[in-house]
């Protein structure tokens, strides 16, 4: 799957209700924000201040014709222009897709904004309290979940994808030397000596963040050599392909046999064996007297 990173991929209407912006996913676009795959990228969003109701359906509805989703709330303090067009400030804008969308479409879009120096985390949940406190509860843990270290949608739904399997998180944007210099790979667990590299990754920020620093490395050596140059440090590369990304049991054992743990406190995590031996129905040692 791709995702979309178009500024303005829509015909978008310059006459709107008064006081409304572009919002949501066509604001994510505005800014030059990635999408990622489940984003209702093909419609144009609009939030519209509480009072200007004229033509205005439910949120969360759509409008006749079936292209335009319409929400009220407001009034709409955190706004820019770009191209002249009016849209929701970079905060209030992944605000409203941390509530409104699952966390595997907000947190990409998010961890892209903040890995860009956009906005931070506290702008963020400033808007969620401003507009959204009675149905925040989904976008405080999409704040929470994201991380500015990654540099692609691909690593941040891998991440995602870790989360929701179980297993131990990985380090976003890990940097390793060795003599030659350094490299940067996308995801890393450093306590197995493992780094993912996702086959096929575009990078989510304009310059400067791990991926040009590992683009430069795909430059200068092929594959083979930066395996080589891993293991000569006791570290192993594992790659994924995309697509690997839409098997997730598949992945989970891909993960497990590269020596991934599950996270501590998982009801996965295999426990340690009782010292006293196995229990009988009567909950007593089968080994004690």
């Amino acid at each position: 799957m791709t995702h979309s990173t178009d500024r303005a991929p829509l015909a978008l209407p310059r006459a709107l209700p008064a006081g409304a912006c572009y919002s949501h996913e066509s604001a994510a676009r505005l800014h030059g924000l990635p999408l990622a795959p489940g984003a209702l990228s093909e419609l144009v969003h609009l939030t519209t201040p509480e009072g200007a109701t004229e033509g205005v359906p439910p949120p969360f509805r759509s409008a006749p014709g079936g292209d335009v989703l319409r929400y009220r709330g407001g009034p709409i303090a955190d706004r820019t222009l770009i191209a002249g067009l009016p849209v929701t400030g970079v905060a209030r804008t992944l605000a409203d897709l941390a509530v409104a969308r699952s966390l595997s479409v907000s947190i990409p879009t998010i961890d892209a904004a903040l890995h860009r120096g956009l906005c931070d985390r506290h702008e963020i949940v400033a808007q969620l309290a401003l507009h959204h406190r009675p149905h925040a509860a989904r976008g405080y843990t999409a704040i929470a979940r994201s991380d500015g270290r990654s540099g692609s949608v691909a690593a941040s739904r891998a991440r995602i994808l870790v989360h929701d399997l179980g297993l131990a998180l990985p380090e976003p944007g890990f940097r390793v030397r060795d003599a030659r210099g350094a490299m940067t790979f996308e995801l890393a667990w450093p306590v197995c000596r493992l780094v993912l590299e996702l086959c096929g990754a575009a990078p989510s920020a304009a310059g400067g963040g791990p991926e040009d620093a590992l683009g430069e490395d795909r430059e200068e050596g092929r594959a083979e050599v930066r395996e080589e140059r891993l293991s000569a440090i006791g570290f192993r590369l594992l790659r994924l392909g995309l697509e690997e990304l839409e098997r997730p049991q598949q992945l989970r054992r891909k993960l497990r046999a590269a020596g991934v743990p599950y996270r501590a406190g998982d009801p996965r995590e295999p426990r340690p064996a009782d010292p006293r031996g196995p229990v009988t129905r009567k909950g007593r040692s089968a080994r004690s007297p």
